[in-house]
């Protein structure tokens, strides 16, 4: 496993995150995103990138035991379900929208399919372990998995253990600074079939 920390940029990112500006010169991309939230991100990545389709994967539900989320959002999940509809509405025929856990959705997503695959969805140790496992597949050779807050130790454990497993090398950078704390993005690009597969 190599780690390969890119700059330390501390100014808070309004733009494409650091995992994704990585595909730039790749053409007609066809990708997920886990934990759409707002929206936010998808709005950049939609305007920077050339994405032919994007499957917006939330299921818009409060996790049990799982504190995270709900707590730092200032309006209910319904209403931040309606504010990424709207934020994205001039999108719609890029965007396929699942409204289902991310175990649930990938069912709806054919294996060897995406060309990138971005996870900011639930944080805790076990989802960060079951979305790796079941979507990996989905990637195309060459294909690049992402996800933020590599920082968090749920998120932290679960990519350093596939990577081990899998022998990938592993690319972090920092998003900047959010609520007082410095955040990062990882990413690696999907090369031969590994355990996950």
């Amino acid at each position: 496993m190599k780690n390969k920390m890119k700059g330390e940029n501390r100014v808070v990112q309004k733009r494409l995150k650091p995992a994704l500006g990585q595909l730039r010169d790749r053409h007609r991309l066809v990708g997920a995103e886990i934990g759409v939230a707002y929206g936010t991100h998808a709005s950049y990545y939609l305007k920077e990138l050339d994405i032919e389709c994007v499957f917006l994967i939330d299921p818009y539900i409060e996790y049990e035991n799982y504190t995270c989320q709900a707590g730092k959002l200032k309006e209910s999940l319904e209403a931040v379900e309606k504010i990424a509809h709207t934020k994205l509405c001039g999108y719609e025929q890029k965007i396929k929208w699942i409204k289902k856990k991310s175990a649930e959705a990938s069912q709806l997503i054919a294996d060897d399919s995406l060309d990138f695959v971005y996870r900011d969805g639930n944080h805790s140790y076990d989802s960060v372990v079951e979305d790796i496992s079941l979507y990996y597949s989905k990637l195309k050779k060459g294909g690049l998995f992402s996800g933020h807050d590599y920082d968090w130790e749920g998120v932290k454990r679960a990519v350093d253990e596939f990577v081990k497993t899998c022998n990938l090398d592993l690319y972090i950078e920092t998003t900047g600074e959010v609520r007082g704390r410095d955040t990062y993005d990882w990413w690696i690009w999907k090369k031969e079939k590994g355990k996950y597969e």
